[in-house]
């Protein structure tokens, strides 16, 4: 009888607390800039999409999440990228090149509202005012 591995364990955690978000906000956003990022089907090009995806994926993250908690703080569903903007007191500029990264990863989304109303309705389950990046998105 084959000898069963054991998982290694996270110090500091319990095995019945502690659940793995393999599929967070930020997992997904992560995947879809390495998938665009890929360059060639060799492991090491695998990586320098991964290394090379990280930084778009996290803002593209933030970006979502800021404009979750601006529906929040506005109280409406819907919001424009002019009123996101002057609600996080960015430039238009700005404001629409952070819209440019979240289409490049998200290209079936004209603005982040559906995946905000997601986050927003995440941190009310979980009785929270505020949406966590880390939401577990079934996509």
């Amino acid at each position: 009888m084959a000898k069963r591995r054991r998982q290694p364990r996270i110090p500091g955690t319990s095995a019945r607390t502690t659940q793995r978000r393999v599929d967070s906000f930020l997992g997904h956003c992560l995947l879809r800039a390495s998938l665009s990022a890929v360059k060639g089907d060799s492991r090491l090009a695998a990586a320098y999409a991964v290394v090379g995806g990280t930084p778009k994926a996290s803002r593209v993250a933030a970006f979502v999440a800021l404009w979750a908690t601006a529906l929040i703080d506005l109280d409406v569903d819907v919001l424009g990228i002019e009123e996101y903007g002057e609600w996080a007191s960015e430039s238009t500029r700005t404001a629409y090149r952070r819209l440019a990264d979240f289409r490049a990863l998200w290209p079936e989304y004209d603005t982040p509202n559906e995946l905000a109303l997601l986050l927003v309705q995440a941190a009310q389950k979980q009785g929270s005012r505020r949406p966590e990046p880390s939401l577990a998105v079934a996509l």
